[in-house]
């Protein structure tokens, strides 16, 4: 039945017992990929295989209208907030863990991708009802597979207010994004560095960029499949949640983006290695809290990419830093097999002329990726 409660759950009695539900949801968790703070509600929606998870903030006032963000897991495992929620630190986000229409690998054919977009406009407007949702802040998430109905979504309801992308992006067979509904709209795209996907995230994150879209890059170094445990280490979906959740006083959200930012600039100027301070600095520039700053910020930062760039202990990253960057776009721009091989060959190359560096790290993944695929 559509919206049926499973009967463990109760219909809450008014405030009363949202407030209860928001101290249960206070209780700590035991890390970033354990188990949620206690209370979530499940749903069963018409046509989904598992109930969705339903998960309010801490801070949650019924009174209020709040943000929430419709999150589908990957490939396998059920509905789940586990990543999403400490990321905004259980806080002012309402939090929906999707179900799919079918188990298994998600295709991407269009009957599929419609089946799940008709699980969402299903689920929405009863999450809508049952709590109190700002109908002005209905993101949508995922990781791997979810993230391309995330993707795909975005580009075909125009209310929705902008996507989390985790792992992920979109494939070739995907017509995306259209300008006309992503433009102005916040993006973020978070990867693991040395993950099988890297590439797939970057060409989202670059199309979307030049559809208009306000696009967060997140690459989290030398991370694979797993999101990062520590949001403190890798801080840029933490401070894009805070951001676009349109809560809070924005004079305090700049001092705090302030402060944040002088904190990390000393961390880095400390690091021992010249090579690890020039991968944190093009990492830093890329973080919302910066961005509060305008082009002034991120240019700063550049000249001290530049500088650091021009001494003899960073150097040699900030050379093959340039032809990491120039391989990954050239094959966003063209990806036939007998090219593939050419990137291949550049990729040991790097590696060979360039050994001690950071980026040969990551760029040994990619030359992992492509000898797999061009056996």
């Amino acid at each position: 039945m559509l919206g049926q409660r499973l009967p463990p759950v109760m219909e809450p009695a008014g405030r009363r017992s949202l407030t209860l539900l928001g101290i249960v949801c206070a209780l700590p968790i035991a890390a970033a990929f354990g188990a949620a703070a206690a209370g979530p509600e499940k749903l069963n929606i018409e046509g989904l295989v598992d109930p969705v998870i339903v998960q309010v903030p801490e801070n949650y006032d019924p009174a209020e209208k709040w943000p929430v963000l419709f999150y589908w897991h990957g490939p396998t495992g059920g509905p789940t907030t586990r990543v999403v929620f400490p990321a905004c630190e259980r806080k002012d986000w309402i939090i929906v863990g999707m179900a799919y229409t079918s188990r298994g690998l998600l295709g991407i054919e269009e009957e599929r991708i419609a089946d799940e977009i008709g699980g969402y406009r299903r689920a929405r407007p009863i999450i809508e009802r049952r709590f109190s949702v700002d109908p002005d802040k209905v993101f949508a998430g995922g990781y791997f597979t979810g993230g391309w109905v995330a993707a795909e979504l975005l580009s075909r309801d125009p209310s929705l207010a902008g996507i989390l992308l985790i792992g992920s992006g979109f494939l070739d067979r995907q017509a995306l994004p259209v300008r006309s509904v992503v433009q102005g709209k916040p993006v973020y795209v978070g990867v693991g560095s040395v993950y099988a996907n890297h590439l797939m995230a970057l060409r989202a994150a670059e199309r979307f960029r030049a559809e208009g879209a306000r696009v967060t890059w997140e690459a989290w170094d030398f991370l694979g499949r797993a999101a990062p445990k520590d949001f403190g280490e890798h801080p840029g979906m933490r401070q894009w949640m805070r951001l676009h959740s349109g809560l809070g006083d924005p004079d305090a959200m700049r001092a705090q983006a302030k402060q944040w930012g002088q904190s990390r600039l000393g961390e880095i100027e400390k690091m021992p290695v010249a090579g690890e301070r020039f991968l944190a600095l093009q990492r830093f520039r890329e973080l919302p809290f910066l961005q509060l700053f305008g082009k002034s910020a991120v240019a700063s930062v550049d000249r001290k990419i530049r500088e650091l760039a021009a001494q003899p202990e960073g150097i040699e990253e900030g050379v093959a830093w340039v032809k990491y960057q120039g391989l990954l776009r050239a094959e966003l721009r063209d990806r036939r097999s007998e090219v593939l091989r050419g990137y291949l060959r550049a990729y040991r190359e790097l590696l060979e002329k360039h050994p001690d560096t950071q980026t040969a790290k990551m760029a040994k993944a990619e030359a992992n990726r492509l000898s797999a695929l061009v056996r």
